[in-house]
């Protein structure tokens, strides 16, 4: 068959971007343009040039492979396969190339997608089949293994290039169209492009080595805590270390678990309680405040709706009383001092510090969250669904590549979507959340690391429900986009053998719009903040030394206060001192100001024994202040602010104990006193409206108690109690008392390649001061939601790389209120499945 020169120069041209095309995306799993390149050859030049593009430019490919010559028959299959695409290409032109109803073609290309995908995947997964097995019998076999651990692959895969075929076709078809016929110099130039495209680095190739050898591990997630971890209130969510994998092992799963600090000598101070294993933090949440609420002490504060602001109350104080930190910055809203949990993506963190008051780098409550780290010689992709009740669906997925031998990234896009169809749940969100974090090690005692995160939620927020059934804000509308900018310099100095010196400079920004075409309410806040954070930790003479420095600058522009700016700085002091391994001793001093409120002290003590191998007990007091916030000062809406207000003083007294009678039972518990002193509170005025002021001194007493007893035959059982006494309205929406209790089966089967896990747990709260809310404006009416519980049972099957889960929450189908005015869901169903994979 002879060509003329101008066919010669279009087959090259179509060869040549084929395999461009196959080497670009060849780091991006299963999406790839090299099928529908072929089928568009095939449609524009007949099925005799599109056979001969396929096979020639499938062959090319998988020979210049850097992954390496694919065996003779997979070999053999893609090239046939590819030659099919060819054909069909052609011979679809040939009946349906007539103009015509442009939904009908989409259509019609998003079948044929699918079909040859399909046709590709099965030719191939038969191909392997054979090459692997030696009898009839074991082809079957390896067949149907092949279909079970491939299945994510071949799904993702086909519907790829469904929606490539379908969305993609169209547009390329009429773009090329309008070129006469591919004009010899036009292709030419294309042409050389694409060859020096094809110029692969040798880095990338041997890359795509790694990545071939690390293939053939399976790297699935799962949820343990091992039996040798006994530090306590951090929450982790642990990538595996793969810097030294054996290939003849399996990959260990990804696990949550308690870790010390990452400084080595602050070990024996950190918090007794030991998490159990909760694979619903993984998997079933609508937001961080769910994620938080199974830890000890931490009681659910967000109004049952996704997108509606969630918070958490920390025993018994809400969340202005405690910071919460992300990669060493602060997550908050200058404006109440609050920090809204919808802000955090769960799927992007690694480790939650729940940190006592004593341990705080800034010497108050704290919660350090960090993102997690790539740390793999090979790319990886980890997929996230999750659909609930009421059209609600969290979808994530989120990419690790290194980048350069001293620099590794993350980046991850999460989508989430809600409308409650039913009179329970009137409400919709739309959430989109981004983030990307950048590791560059310049030595090995110097680090930096960038993250960017943002974050955009456009809710309807309906309200409480109020007695007569309607709801208070039916027709609110809220709009809430933040972004956060840190860098982190970790470095080792004066000597030290780990990163001594952390040094965080951070920006963020953010607003909250609103609006409600029933009321006249100021619908405008926007606010930035900039700050820098520092913490030195240094051996000296058997003490061991941190100093901490933070300074912040905040520009607000809220419609209830104005335009406001403020500054706020602390410096502090700490020094731990080891008389032996089993007894130790801590004290800390700090100094903090803020602009306009001037300059407060505070300070704590504490000590450890270790009384025998299985007890240990520590003790600690700690004296720590709370400036009023913006809102509280200068407020001019409803609530009046009053500039005169004192600060806060918050003093507490704390015995741990932690306690191991025997290797499969484990008791922890903390008992603590709080004293509060110049409270804010509310007062009423004479026009009816609502002024903030310094009230009277408030003591109250807590405990968390925890216990996890290893049974037998894959069977656990733990519990966590929580008790707050509550003798006035002080601490309203908190219970007196919360318990939570579970019960867990789990086990392997066929050699480990099928894990289950089957759980049912309970919750308790008892009951607990509510106050009703009507529109935007505060009422001083008190309500006592009842105590009540739930009953949960969740399922979590894992096969080859993926996981499925299944679980229905509240079985009783009981009505209940976290939140006095929100009601939760009745019985519901939730599913999903996590999926992670090596390129």
């Amino acid at each position: 068959m002879k060509f003329k020169t101008s066919d010669l120069t279009v087959t090259a041209f179509f060869i040549a971007t084929i395999i461009v095309f196959g080497y670009l995306f060849l780091t991006i799993p299963n999406i790839e343009l090299v099928t529908v390149t072929i089928f568009l050859a095939g449609y524009l030049l007949g099925m005799k040039k599109g056979i001969i593009v396929g096979v020639i430019a499938e062959f090319l490919f998988s020979l210049l492979n850097p992954m390496g010559m694919a065996a003779p028959p997979l070999l053999l299959a893609q090239v046939l396969s590819m030659g099919i695409v060819g054909a069909v290409g052609g011979f679809i032109y040939t009946i349906s190339h007539q103009k015509g109803n442009l939904w009908l073609k989409i259509a019609q290309f998003a079948i044929l997608g699918f079909l040859l995908t399909t046709m590709f995947d099965a030719l191939t997964t038969v191909s392997f089949s054979v090459f692997m097995a030696e009898t009839k019998k074991k082809i079957l076999a390896a067949t149907i293994s092949s279909l079970i651990y491939g299945m994510p692959f071949y799904l993702t895969h086909i519907l790829a290039n469904t929606v490539i075929f379908a969305l993609g076709l169209p547009v390329m078809i009429k773009a090329v169209e309008k070129i006469d016929y591919f004009k010899p110099r036009l292709v030419g130039g294309v042409l050389l492009l694409l060859c020096i495209l094809m110029n692969y680095p040798e880095s990338a190739a041997a890359s795509m080595n790694s990545v071939m050898q690390d293939s053939i591990i399976q790297h699935v997630p799962e949820i343990t805590v091992p039996d040798s971890v006994t530090q306590a209130d951090t929450l982790i969510i642990q990538q595996p270390d793969t810097s030294q994998i054996d290939t003849s092992q399996k990959i260990k799963p990804q696990k949550i678990i308690f870790e010390s600090d990452t400084t080595r000598f602050k070990k024996e101070w950190d918090s007794p309680f030991e998490h159990p294993q909760h694979e619903i933090h993984e998997y079933i949440y609508k937001d961080l405040s769910e994620v938080l609420s199974y830890l000890p002490g931490f009681f659910q504060r967000d109004l049952a709706y996704p997108g509606q602001p969630a918070y958490a109350y920390h025993r018994g104080l809400p969340s202005k009383y405690y910071s919460v930190f992300f990669n060493g910055h602060p997550i908050k809203d200058p404006h109440t001092n609050k920090t809204d949990l919808n802000v955090l993506p769960v799927e992007s963190i690694q480790q939650i510090r729940i940190e006592n008051e004593i341990q705080s780098r800034f010497f108050e409550n704290a919660i350090n969250i960090y993102s997690e780290r790539y740390n793999w010689e090979a790319p990886y992709t980890r997929v996230y669904f999750h659909k609930g009740p009421s059209e609600f669906s969290d979808v994530d997925v989120t990419f690790g590549q290194k980048i350069t031998p001293k620099m590794d990234a993350i980046a991850g896009l999460t989508l989430k979507g809600f409308s409650g169809p039913g009179a329970q749940h009137p409400n919709s969100l739309e959430q989109h959340t981004g983030r990307f974090f950048a590791e560059y090690r310049l030595s090995p005692g110097t680090v930096f690391l960038y993250s960017f995160l943002y974050n955009r939620i456009k809710a309807h927020l309906v309200g409480a429900r109020q007695p007569s059934g309607e709801y208070a804000t039916p027709n609110a509308r809220s709009l809430r986009f933040r972004y956060d900018n840190a860098l982190t310099l970790r470095q080792n100095i004066l000597n030290t053998d780990f990163h001594n010196w952390i040094t965080t400079l951070y920006f963020s920004a953010l607003s909250n719009e609103l609006n409600d075409s029933e009321f006249d309410i100021p619908n405008d806040y926007h606010y930035k903040y900039f700050g820098l954070n520092s913490v030195l930790y240094y051996n000296f003479s058997g003490h061991y030394l941190t100093a901490t420095t933070n300074a912040e600058h905040t520009w607000t522009d809220a419609a209830d206060i104005k335009k406001r700016n403020r500054t706020i700085f602390s410096i502090g002091l700490r020094d731990d001192f080891y008389f032996s391994e089993r007894f130790g001793f801590r004290a800390q001093a700090s100094v903090k100001g803020a602009s306009g409120q001037g300059i407060v002290s505070e300070a704590g003590a504490g000590v450890f024994f270790d009384i025998r191998d299985r007890l240990k007990t520590t003790l600690g007091v700690l004296r720590t202040v709370r400036f009023p916030t913006l809102f509280e000062l200068y407020t001019d809406e409803f609530i009046i602010g009053n500039p005169d207000l004192s600060d806060e003083t918050i003093r507490k007294a704390y015995l741990e104990i932690d306690l191991q009678p025997f290797e499969s039972l484990h008791l922890i518990s903390q008992l603590y006193v709080k004293n509060v002193d110049d409270l804010l509170q509310y007062q009423f005025t004479e026009d009816e409206s609502v002024t903030l002021t310094n009230g009277e001194s408030d003591t109250y007493f807590g405990a968390d108690i925890e216990g996890n007893w290893n049974l037998f035959w894959g069977l656990q059982l733990g519990s966590v109690a929580s008790f707050v006494d509550l003798k006035d309205r002080f601490l309203e929406e908190v219970p007196r008392a919360m318990l939570f209790g579970y019960l867990q089966y789990e086990n392997s089967f066929f050699r480990n390649d099928l894990h289950l896990t089957l759980r049912f747990d309970s919750r308790f709260w008892d009951e607990r001061w509510g106050i009703s809310s009507y529109g935007y404006t505060f009422t001083p009416d008190y309500v006592i939601l009842p105590a009540d519980a739930v009953i949960n049972a969740n399922a979590f099957i894992e096969v080859g790389p993926m996981k499925f889960y299944i679980a229905m929450e509240n079985i009783l189908d009981r009505y209940y209120e976290l939140i006095y005015g929100y009601p939760r869901d009745g019985r519901t169903v939730h599913y999903g499945l996590r999926w992670e994979f090596l390129n």
